[in-house]
């Protein structure tokens, strides 16, 4: 009888042994991808902060050029920064 109480709680220990290492494994995995979202949301966010102030100077160099249409000052401006 004692054998097989024994047994039982070699078996009990390894049982649980393995279920740390799994949960341990498990938490460190979970890191990880939490870890990677958040560095590949930094860069995402950094590439569409460049996108925007890209696209706001477009839009203000098109507005410029509208205005050289009327107004000649602007339009030497424009034209000695080889932008019209």
């Amino acid at each position: 009888m004692q054998v097989s109480g024994l047994r039982v709680t070699n078996e009990m220990i390894y049982q649980k042994v393995i279920e740390g290492v799994f949960g341990r494994l498990m938490a460190i995995l979970i890191g990880v991808i939490i870890w990677d979202k958040r560095t590949a949301m930094e860069k995402t966010e950094a590439k569409m902060k460049e996108k925007y102030k890209l696209e706001q100077l477009l839009r203000l160099l098109e507005a410029l050029r509208e205005l050289a249409k009327e107004a000649t000052k602007v339009t030497k401006v424009l034209h000695s920064f080889y932008l019209l």
